[in-house]
């Protein structure tokens, strides 16, 4: 989806791969894909789905609960910075 242009489909899987990360307990590296998927998003003007922002909802609300708001803010933040490339690697380590 990368190498193809698919922001959508991208964002898409960024969102599943924080999702995963999440299930994994790793927190911040949840947080940090979920502000990856919102740049992606916002930068086409992208509107998701309401099956998309449940699932959304879902693993955000999980990572709220775990880190509380200042840690998740911070991880979010640092995934919004984040360029495709560096995107790409985080979501792809450890899997």
């Amino acid at each position: 989806a990368v190498e193809l242009g698919e922001k959508i489909n991208t964002l898409l899987i960024f969102d599943g791969f924080g999702a995963l990360a999440a299930e994994r307990g790793d927190f911040n590296k949840a947080a940090q894909l979920s502000g990856v998927a919102e740049t992606l998003g916002a930068s086409i003007g992208y509107a998701p789905e309401p099956a998309e922002r449940r699932f959304r909802d879902s693993y955000l609300k999980k990572l709220h609960a775990a880190m509380g708001e200042d840690e998740y803010n911070a991880a979010y933040r640092q995934g919004l910075r984040l360029s495709l490339e560096e995107a790409t690697k985080l979501a792809h380590d450890d899997i």
